[in-house]
């Protein structure tokens, strides 16, 4: 029988931020501010680890000429990143550093292609009994002790580049990153969706009306991170230390799925509302509701303003004072048309990502192609603005009408788009489109 153990104290936990952000955002600057404004308090001894994508870390070569945190544990892994090939490793580190009992905070630069959403999991306390002979369970803790009973996420934070936010939006260069090919700003997205904390950095290089809009944007993607705008990446220390924001079952649930679960109950009883007239009149559903928040064809419902609806308290951004809608989810039991859905909607609108057999080599010809993929991206980005408005993004799952037994996925960020297979459906499973 499995022995039980007493739960940790939260207090006995020491507290990992956890820095992201796009290669060049201010990550290291950030950390070196952070050092050398609190190295001169005597409670304040902070763990280091940093991760450089490149064979000879960089980062920590910075971090060292600063003689200011020369007493502080600087611990650098290098070829790989923490969501994929240094995970163990990343845990065995950790572990092994709260096990010194002399530091009070820990400080972790992910790579500049980390995503938080793969990191943060390794927190978690796994109380379940694997199988010896499973190799695909690594989860043998040879009596150690697991991640979770030594140390606590306390907060993730995102630094973004105001000065290449725009560019790296549009963006249809690709990164490799373990088993995953996506794009910059796909990447870019992800991590903002994820943190608690989104530092808004170099913002001396945009103008007021720039960093408003990319406030804006940042505010849609995640409403209830907190944005701290900075210059050289000074902030106040507060903003990301001990902070106690990052909350396992918040931050599982990416915003678009906890909207959409939110959302679904008072779905069901407004379409019961308005649409009783239409059934009585027409013998058919077509109708809005009272307030106008959802539009129910009979072939499919649009639910608008998500965001307004599941946010207390939320000032209005200039983007839904000007234009109305911020957000909308769109479900529909009838399949879409494979045809149609890439004559009318992907291929006028969307730019299919470049794959390439080979992404360590940049040749001439792969750059050529990828600033002509750009060119087109750039021209599609035009007419979809124009037509459907500026769609920042979007995340579900479809059905198509010629392959009734698989669920795929949808997932647009900027001027990308990929839909994937994720699963086949189980036959007598009942699924919703």
């Amino acid at each position: 029988m499995k022995e039980e153990k007493a739960p940790v104290s939260e207090a006995d936990l020491l507290p990992v931020s956890l820095l992201c952000g796009f290669l060049g955002a201010g990550k290291t600057t950030l950390m070196k501010h952070i050092l050398e404004t609190k190295h001169e308090e005597k409670d304040f001894r902070c763990a280091i680890i940093v991760n450089d994508m490149a064979a000879l870390n960089i980062d920590k070569s910075l971090i060292d000429q600063s003689a200011l945190v020369q007493s502080d544990e600087v611990i650098a892994m290098q070829n790989g990143c923490f969501c994929c090939t240094l995970q163990s490793d990343l845990v065995d580190q950790i572990i092994a550093l709260t096990e010194k009992k002399i530091f009070n905070y820990m400080l972790i630069e992910a790579s500049g292609v980390s995503e938080p959403s793969q990191i943060a999991p390794l927190f978690d306390l796994c109380d379940e009994e694997h199988d010896p002979d499973d190799p695909d369970a690594d989860h043998d803790h040879d009596g150690k002790p697991q991640l979770a009973e030594v140390a606590r996420l306390d907060t993730c934070v995102t630094v973004v580049d105001s000065a290449e936010f725009y560019s790296n939006l549009g963006s249809m260069k690709t990164y490799v990153q373990g088993e995953t090919i996506g794009t910059i700003a796909e990447l870019m997205m992800e991590q903002v969706e994820f943190s608690n904390v989104v530092i808004l950095n170099k913002g001396d290089l945009v103008t007021k009306k720039q960093t408003a809009d990319i406030m804006d944007k940042i505010k849609l993607l995640n409403p209830e991170a907190r944005v701290v705008k900075s210059t050289q990446s000074r902030v106040s220390v507060k903003e990301i230390l001990n902070t106690h924001m990052y909350k396992t079952d918040q931050n599982k649930d990416e915003f678009w799925m906890a909207a959409t679960k939110n959302e679904e109950d008072k779905t069901e009883t407004k379409v019961l509302e308005c649409c009783v007239t239409s059934l009585a009149k027409d013998g058919k559903k077509c109708c809005k509701s009272k307030d106008g928040s959802l539009v129910d064809s009979g072939l499919s419902q649009v639910q608008l303003d998500v965001v307004a609806n599941n946010m207390k308290d939320r000032k209005m951004t200039r983007h839904e004072a000007r234009f109305g809608i911020t957000s909308f989810i769109y479900r529909a039991r009838r399949p879409f048309h494979p045809g149609r859905l890439g004559d009318l909607l992907l291929e006028p609108f969307f730019s299919a990502m470049a794959f390439e057999d080979d992404y360590e080599e940049e040749t001439p010809e792969k750059l050529k192609r990828l600033q002509e993929i750009q060119k087109e991206a750039a021209k599609k980005q035009v007419i979809r603005t124009r037509t459907l408005g500026e769609l920042l993004r979007s995340k579900g799952f479809l059905w198509i009408a010629t392959s009734h037994d698989v669920i795929g996925t949808w997932q647009q960020a900027g001027n990308v788009i990929r839909l994937e297979a994720k699963e086949a459906i189980t036959p007598g499973c009942a699924t919703q489109g």
